[in-house]
């Protein structure tokens, strides 16, 4: 049987499911069926539940398998080799060869559009647009992407390749293209070669078409994708504008700061922000405004504000974020060039063609490619312990989690070029949100050092570290809400930034347990001439926190009435008084039962006789 991503099973994120006044640990579903259809595979390459793994390390280019010491295989496939002569994936296409070779590795699928459509879309939305590429200076018939019709067509592929291969776990991203006219990168228009423009706009081009393709071809990817990471690539966006005279071109890099939101807004850590273009120094990029774009891709630059669509909402960047290196010639120094990518969090490198870079270099053991590939793909682990907490009673000392990190995936803020990996964790601690919404310092101890508010990993790679609660004492309520625990491992320069948009936090099982009630005494005397009683009863209350408004009395009499009282304070418990009136004389079952606010409950009854 091939391996098959299962179907309606959940992504690692964590979240909390609430069971009573149990905080379970629980995990985000992913929506949708998964297609039985899809090329078949291997029956040892793995399948996992959830949202398929973030594609992490070095990347082959153009090829499947990966060369050795890479980690996964990026494939270009034309529309047009996928649907040659009208609706239909072909079998045996690309996709499929790619997915038969690639012994289980992790595949990125760019379906190329643009100048690679098929003639049959062409013929079908209007014919083709004249453009040349401008970095290969080749020229190519271009589909009309901007159009609805064009999109009927584009949408129905992805329909049918999410279709086919949703399922596969070795299919890890799609990364989007209708709105591409060379590569899978949507923002780029070739404005600097007048000949585009021209035929653009005399093909009924606009910008707002153009950027409502944008949104559409995310929202697309959305829908039809429920297991697969969504790649966009991103540049600065060029703008193409008919003018009353002609026309007139730029570039609107904040408009791409906006689609980022959007992407991450609407998809969440499934959408992976890329970009095609780095290289050392990565000044060396043609547009200054490619800066602005790294600050905000990478979060550096703080929340963006997204008001595409009438929204109005802070969007946090960040990881996941993929990248491509430039072409051999134009990438600089390739060292240089990995160590920025990780140092601005990048899951993953996408390399030049095989062949045209250096597997070593010098100065530093470290300028290896199997060296440098650790730095992409090393992740922590964090897995909780249940607590159990009983009301009024401190947590103190109670496990929480395990935490392994990994210093080849840190990077050192403060030293220069080489260093990424190459020095200890300075400071690890943790705090700990308690179902209540407060938060508190957790403690933390690694191997047999004693639980402190922080701890020191020493200079070997891996720091195994234990957290433990501070102390927390749940009050005489009910509990609702989760449970976390978040570590930070920061101080002397470190920054560690997991690759995958998810912090190192899990949600904790937390129990929370009323504390008892002890009924002491309960007195009911009947008065010797007359039918009344007097109740009086002492109970004791394991939570040292609680206090008379907490309790709710009620005594049943047993003639069919009852009585709800308050308590007083009665040394290290409380007291109950009442009186009653029968109206006859005869034996009766009074009963006395208190709960508190916890949920916790003590009961007593007394057989008396009414004269």
């Amino acid at each position: 049987m091939p391996g098959r991503w299962p179907a309606g099973a959940s992504g690692w994120r964590p979240s909390i499911a609430i069971l009573g006044t149990v905080i379970a640990l629980g995990l985000t579903l992913a929506a949708g069926e998964v297609n039985p259809g899809g090329a078949a595979k291997p029956d040892n390459c793995a399948a996992a539940p959830g949202i398929k793994p973030l594609i992490r390390g070095l990347v082959d280019r153009g090829t499947s398998p990966p060369a050795a010491g890479l980690d996964a295989s990026s494939v270009n496939v034309p529309w047009s080799a996928l649907e040659p002569t009208g609706p239909g994936l072909v079998a045996d296409n690309p996709i499929d060869q790619a997915i038969a070779a690639s012994d289980c590795t992790p595949l990125r699928i760019r379906v190329l559009a643009g100048m690679d459509t098929p003639a049959w879309v062409l013929a079908l939305t209007g014919g083709g647009v004249p453009v040349t590429n401008p970095y290969s200076d080749t020229p190519g018939i271009a589909g009309r992407f901007w159009t609805a019709e064009y999109g009927v067509l584009y949408d129905d592929l992805e329909s049918e390749l999410a279709a086919a291969y949703d399922g596969d776990a070795d299919i890890a991203e799609f990364v989007v293209s209708r709105c591409a006219l060379f590569y899978p990168e949507p923002f780029i228009l070739g404005t600097s070669i007048a000949s585009n423009d021209t035929a653009l706009l005399a093909a009924g081009y606009t910008t707002a078409a153009d950027q409502e393709c944008q949104k559409e071809e995310i929202d697309t990817a959305g829908e039809d994708w429920h297991y697969t990471r969504i790649g966009v690539s991103f540049n600065p966006y060029q703008v193409l504008t008919a003018t009353g005279t002609g026309y007139t071109t730029g570039v609107d890099v904040a408009y791409t700061e906006q689609m980022m939101a959007y992407c991450r807004y609407e998809l969440g850590s499934r959408c992976v922000l890329e970009n095609d273009s780095i290289r050392d120094p990565i000044s060396g990029l043609p547009s200054a405004t490619y800066g602005q774009m790294y600050s905000a891709m990478t979060g550096a630059s703080g929340p963006i504000d997204l008001t595409l669509d009438g929204l109005n909402v802070n969007v946090t960047l960040g990881a996941p974020i993929a990248f491509q290196t430039a072409v051999e010639g134009n990438v600089g120094d390739f060292w240089g060039t990995l160590e920025w990518a990780r140092e601005n969090h990048a899951s993953s490198v996408e390399l030049p063609l095989d062949g045209t870079y250096p597997m070593a270099g010098a100065p530093g053991t470290w300028q290896t490619i199997a060296e440098v590939a650790q730095w992409f793909e090393d992740v922590p682990t964090i897995a909780t312990d249940p607590v159990d907490a009983v009301q009024g009673t401190s947590t103190a000392g109670a496990p929480v989690a395990q935490v392994t990190l990994d210093e080849l995936a840190a990077v050192d803020t403060i030293a220069g070029y080489g260093d990424v990996g190459s020095v200890p964790f300075d400071s690890v601690s943790a705090v700990i949100t308690w179902p209540t919404g407060e938060s508190q310092p957790g403690l933390v101890a690694i191997g047999s050092s004693p639980p402190a508010g922080s701890a020191i990993c020493g200079d070997q790679r891996w720091c195994d570290v234990v957290v433990y609660s501070g102390g927390f004492t749940f009050p005489e309520e009910p509990v609702t809400g989760p449970a976390s625990v978040a570590i930070a491992v920061a101080a002397g320069g470190m920054v560690y930034t997991p690759d995958d948009g998810v912090d190192i936090s899990a949600s904790v099982p937390v129990t929370v347990i009323p504390a008892p009630l002890t009924l002491e005494s309960l007195s009911v005397v009947p008065a010797k001439a007359a039918p009344t009683v007097r109740l009086s009863a002492r109970f004791e209350d394991a939570d040292p926190l609680g206090v008379a408004a907490d309790y709710t009395v009620r005594i049943t009499w047993g003639d069919g009435s009852s009585t709800s009282v308050s308590t007083t304070p009665s040394g290290s418990g409380f007291a109950v008084a009442a009186t009653h009136r029968y109206r006859r004389a005869g034996s009766e079952l009074v009963t006395l039962t208190i709960t508190d606010t916890g949920g916790a409950t003590a009961s007593g009854s007394e057989s008396i006789s009414v004269r």
